[in-house]
């Protein structure tokens, strides 16, 4: 049960937006709290969240997958003959496991390549696998939002965005980027053809057994 103090629940990132308004605290966004407040935290908050979760690679919403190749979808790129559909809970596509030029429409990916491996940022709506700097940038972007709602303000929304953009955000990056180990680097089509003369697949199973990330182009 949310107790407005946990932020464990979106109910409590919630109040912990409404805090920063001087607003009063909510009991639910699920329907069970008719209140105006809650009403706002409710049409905004999956928004947020999938928001603030597309501005980086957060260590906490990373998914590895191999795609599986799609069939009857109409291919507008005569070169790009192969077709695999994004993972249902994707919100970014960070990396990829070939360096085949890869194009991004819509929920598939046309590439040359047989196969197809990524890494994306998925919808991580698990509050409880938040760090703190990132729960309170999601506070901050939710205030924000809200703010013109609850308190007729457009100064203090201005500001509250300020706010978000300028240090909530910025220090949820930084404590972010000091997670585990730091990312090797990325791979480059042009020094990686320059220096071996030809790609390997990376991944399991691959020539080099292990993931080989080249940037999405």
């Amino acid at each position: 049960m949310a107790n407005g103090t946990s932020a464990q629940v979106p109910v409590d990132i919630c109040n912990g937006a409404l805090g920063k308004l001087g607003a009063k605290f909510i009991t639910s966004i699920t329907g069970g709290d008719p209140s105006n407040e809650a009403l706002q935290c409710a049409n905004c908050y999956y928004d947020k969240v999938d928001e603030i979760l597309g501005k980086m690679p957060w260590s906490f919403a990373q998914s590895i997958v191999n795609l599986g190749q799609v069939s009857g979808v109409t291919v507008p790129f005569g070169d790009l003959t192969n077709v695999f559909a994004k993972p249902s809970d994707c919100i970014k596509i960070n990396y990829k496991n070939v360096w085949d030029r890869v194009k991004i429409i819509g929920p598939y990916l046309y590439t040359s390549a047989n196969t197809l491996g990524i890494k994306y940022t998925f919808r991580n709506y698990n509050v409880a696998t938040y760090f703190p700097e990132f729960k309170a940038a999601l506070q901050g972007l939710i205030a924000a939002d809200i703010c013109f709602a609850i308190t007729n303000s457009a100064k203090k929304a201005a500001d509250l965005r300020d706010v978000y953009d300028e240090i909530l955000l910025p220090e949820a990056m930084s404590s972010d980027s000091q997670q585990g180990s730091p990312e090797p680097a990325i791979a480059n089509e042009w020094d990686n053809a320059r220096m071996i003369g030809s790609p390997t697949l990376g991944g399991p199973g691959g020539n080099n057994q292990q993931w080989v990330w080249y940037p999405i182009n």
